[in-house]
């Protein structure tokens, strides 16, 4: 696929799995994604999530989302959301 400059042929959910790509690629100690699968559905979501916390198991991930619906994959969850509602 011939990509057009600054990406304008390429959806939100292309671009962000570009962009997540050439983070792994170099990626150190810790990860962090903030909202950047965002433009992606669900269930693919999941896919990629999933393969990032296999390969990356000895690296720190904070993956920072709106959507709860893959939380069930990670070790830890804070949810900011409630932590406002309880006044701290």
């Amino acid at each position: 696929m011939l990509i057009e400059e600054n990406g304008f042929n390429l959806s939100g959910g292309e671009i962000e799995r570009i962009v997540l790509a050439r983070a792994l690629i170099h990626i150190k100690d810790y990860l962090f994604i903030d909202e950047g699968l965002s433009e992606v559905d669900v269930k693919l979501e999941r896919e990629i999530l999933n393969n990032i916390l296999k390969e990356y198991k000895d690296k720190t991930i904070v993956f920072i989302t709106h959507r709860m619906n893959n939380i069930d994959l990670f070790d830890k969850v804070i949810d900011l959301d409630s932590m406002n509602k309880k006044g701290g």
